[in-house]
């Protein structure tokens, strides 16, 4: 048999057995393609993908905003740009979320100075720019979906985001930037659960533009959150928020600075600054607040965070508050049970720099609470005892410390616990049903002999002794 014949009868075996082959392995993958196409149009919720959605693309706006987006600023490098000049264009490029626009200046650069020194970190910011843009439009579709009334949708796109990396943080922070309220906040928790240091200017400058109150509360509890774990910047944007700020919405503002000095090891000149202005805020919203409990409860309990004893001194009172209390034998035997005499009406109340009884006016079916702070000069373990007929109770903070209660002659119990240095809550309730009838209270602590507290360590907000005054 001739080369000829074989060369023939070879080509006719490729055509007849190996192309159809060929031919099925090419459908089987376009198959398969469009099976991955179909699930992964199942998994988008009939999401609609947007036009803007390709290689190269342009930014699409975000959806619907209510906070109208400044127009983009035109940004050129001049023939003789250095890299620090170039980087500085792209920074502001991609301060905007212009990923593309970024990558081809970088591009552009790199090809008209091959020569440069620098060339490997030109590469560098090209090779992360691609990554960017390459990363950008499923991220900005979910940004856009952000505001979608299904709630399941929401939660997809906001877990989406948070795993979205850098272009994700940077979108974000434009969507803090322009987009509008509802989407503004959304995107400034998800920022704060990243951990974004460079979004708090973003949130700050939008919570300073915005006349929309719930977006202003929304990021005003996002950035005292945030305050607690960032750096010094934010904590100067905070005090700069502080010092214009006029009303008791800052709170919160002023309360995480409070909480971070008190962490910091060394107050510098800024830190100092930051607590200055928290504290002038605090004065001016005691001066304005008049007779407003709310605002003067909540102002006196963020002063108590400050450890400045001249602030403490304008929010707080010496002494104790009182309520002292006369009814049946069956409600006293009921109040006691509960700890507490918040269902009765007092027949009497004021101020006390020690705890007594002295102010009852008869002697069954009665009772008394007091109520305000302790001062903790040293930090250690302490214990606090009372001793009563009938029965008593001494709460630190929210904790039952002495469970003294019941029906009985004059007993002591006690308890133990560790404070911190600074003013702690502190209250005591007695009651009395018939019989014999007393109550004392002693404390023990470090440098401190057991003994009754001094009248020196007890305090009470401003807005209680309104409380008070209005009974």
């Amino acid at each position: 048999m001739n080369s000829g014949l074989m060369r023939f009868i070879f080509i006719g075996v490729f055509v007849a057995v190996l192309l159809p082959g060929c031919r099925s392995e090419v459908a089987e993958e376009a198959e398969v393609e469009a099976t991955v196409a179909e699930e992964q149009q199942e998994l988008s919720l009939g999401f609609e993908e947007p036009e803007e959605l390709s290689l190269g693309f342009e930014e699409p706006e975000m959806s619907r905003p209510s906070h109208p987006s400044p127009p983009r600023r035109e940004i050129t490098l001049d023939e003789d740009a250095g890299v620090d000049d170039l980087f500085a264009a792209l920074a502001q490029l991609e301060h905007d979320a212009a990923f593309t626009e970024a990558w081809q200046m970088a591009r552009d650069y790199r090809a008209d100075n091959p020569g440069n020194p620098r060339v490997s970190e030109v590469d560098e910011r090209i090779n992360r720019l691609n990554r960017l843009r390459r990363d950008a439009p499923e991220l900005v579709y979910a940004i856009n979906q952000l505001s979608d009334p299904n709630p399941t949708v929401r939660d997809i796109v906001q877990r989406q985001l948070v795993r979205g990396g850098e272009a994700a943080r940077i979108l974000l922070r434009k969507a803090v930037r322009n987009e509008s309220a509802q989407v503004c906040a959304l995107a400034a928790g998800l920022l704060r659960q990243m951990g974004d240091h460079e979004g708090f200017s973003d949130i700050a400058g939008r919570l300073r533009s915005t006349a929309d109150n719930e977006l202003r509360s929304a990021l005003i509890n996002i950035c005292a959150q945030m305050l607690e774990t960032q750096n010094l910047t934010a904590m100067m944007l905070s005090a700069g928020m502080l010092r214009d700020a006029g009303t008791a919405e800052y709170i919160p503002l002023a309360a995480a600075i409070y909480r971070r000095l008190a962490a910091e090891e060394e107050l510098t000149a800024e830190k100092t600054a930051a607590r200055q202005a928290a504290n002038d805020y605090l004065l001016r919203l005691i001066k304005a607040a008049g007779n407003d409990r709310v605002i003067l409860r909540d102002a006196s309990a963020v002063a108590a965070l400050s450890g400045d004893a001249q602030l403490m001194a304008e929010f707080l009172q010496p002494g104790l508050l009182y309520f002292y209390y006369e009814t049946g034998r069956n409600q006293i035997t009921s109040a006691h049970q509960d700890d507490t005499f918040t269902e009765l009406e007092p027949r009497q109340s004021g101020t006390t720099d020690r705890i007594t009884i002295d102010v009852r006016k008869r002697q069954e079916d009665i009772g008394m609470v007091f109520t305000g702070l302790i001062d903790i000069r040293e930090e250690g373990e302490y214990t606090f005892y009372t001793t009563s007929d009938d029965g008593s109770f001494l709460f630190i903070g929210d904790e039952m410390l002495v469970d003294n209660g019941g029906l009985h002659g004059m007993q002591e119990r006690s308890g133990k616990i560790a404070l911190t240095a600074g003013l702690h809550p502190f209250r005591v309730t007695w009651f009395q049903a018939g019989g014999g009838l007393g109550l004392e209270v002693n404390w023990q602590g470090p440098g401190v002999e057991k003994g009754e507290i001094p009248p020196e360590r007890f305090f009470h907000h401003l807005s209680d002794t309104q409380l008070t005054d209005a009974m």
